[in-house]
């Protein structure tokens, strides 16, 4: 059946675990993603603040063109 026990396992060979190497990056992940989910405050106000940027970007303008051009 689909369900049987994989014989290399039952006869007592271990699969190949993952190094801590390949475990950090997963690891590193979930923790933002659970951080972000506990205190999502700072990521609100980041992305408003982005989206303040993109509707009015008159601060934009006048850092890149300013209004008096001295040499």
């Amino acid at each position: 059946p689909y369900w049987r026990a994989d014989p290399a396992i039952a006869a007592g060979e271990h699969r190949a675990s993952l190094s801590p190497s390949a475990l950090l990056p997963i690891l590193l992940l979930a923790a933002l993603i659970i951080w972000f989910g506990l205190f999502p405050e700072p990521l609100i106000s980041l992305s408003q603040d982005a989206a303040v940027g993109l509707i009015d970007p008159g601060n934009y303008i006048t850092s890149v063109f300013p209004k008096e051009i001295t040499p």
